[in-house]
């Protein structure tokens, strides 16, 4: 009767240990993940940080650093422009209680450059309310306030992309040209 006893609490010791074990390489695997993203992060290499950290945010326990990975993952979408990407992930960082006023004022500007206006301005008044220097806030609102009224009130001008002047990628410059 000992030896089953001392064997099934030989058997008990052997499966705590192992999940231990297991558990603290998870916890080495997510901070691996972590210093790898935010290395690729700090050397711009942002779709790959942007996978190393979803790769870390799924083995984090904590809160708080799941929040700022989210951020992360928010401001390596607004470093490619990906403006649908930036709203969805700012949104998941604000909701994981990410404590930034930035969050706000990234997300104000995502909204902005997607034509939401409504909740880009929503977004600049809790930036304004949250930020030390609310003056970010109050020119974001009024910008917003003004495309949203050139918005509703069109002129009677049309602007047409140049097919044959303008490329893919991000032209810029005023091209003068004469009547021949």
């Amino acid at each position: 009767m000992t030896n089953i006893n001392t064997m099934n609490l030989t058997k008990g010791l052997f499966t705590f240990c192992l999940a231990t074990l297991m558990s603290l390489t998870l916890v080495a695997q997510a901070d691996l993940f972590t210093k790898q993203a935010d290395n690729a992060f700090e050397n711009e290499a942002y779709f790959e940080a942007i996978d190393l950290y979803k790769k870390a945010y799924s083995k984090e326990s904590d809160a708080l650093e799941k929040g700022r990975m989210l951020f992360q993952i928010a401001e390596s979408y607004r470093m490619i422009l990906d403006y649908d990407q930036q709203v969805i992930w700012y949104n998941k960082a604000l909701k994981a209680q990410y404590d930034s006023p930035e969050a706000f004022l990234y997300l104000a500007q995502a909204y902005h450059r997607q034509g939401d206006f409504t909740q880009a301005i929503e977004y600049y008044n809790k930036y304004k309310d949250a930020a030390p220097d609310p003056l970010k806030g109050e020119i974001g609102i009024e910008r917003a306030e003004i495309a949203k009224e050139f918005r509703d009130n069109p002129s009677r001008y049309i602007v047409q992309n140049e097919i044959l002047l303008n490329s893919a990628e991000y032209d810029f410059s005023p091209g003068w040209a004469g009547e021949d």
